[in-house]
């Protein structure tokens, strides 16, 4: 094998090995939240929306037509949220005005 697919094998088992995170009761327990307030959460604080739902989580605020797809299988969570009145739409992915059904 070259040296670059070696390396590259190296470095996707090390992300892949990175992305696992068990969301325990200890975890929780464990965690330190930092407070957040309108002076260092510029977007939408959702209560218990953060990594495992331990802490509150800032949301940047997406507006209508913002792509809104979810973060990639074992990807860190993406911290968005679509604005009031939109929602994520399933086939285009993107914030959209809900269609009644």
């Amino acid at each position: 094998m070259t040296p670059l697919l070696i390396s590259l094998l190296v470095l996707l088992a090390s992300a892949q090995t990175n992305a696992l995170i068990a969301c325990t009761a200890q975890l929780c327990a464990n965690t330190i939240c930092h407070k957040l307030t309108e002076d260092n959460c510029k977007g939408k604080i959702v209560p218990n929306g953060g990594l495992c739902h331990c802490c509150d989580g800032c949301y940047t605020v997406l507006k209508q037509g913002a792509d809104c797809s979810p973060a990639p299988y074992f990807g860190v969570p993406r911290y968005v949220i679509c604005d009031d009145g939109l929602e994520c739409n399933r086939d285009t992915q993107t914030c959209q005005v809900p269609v009644e059904a």
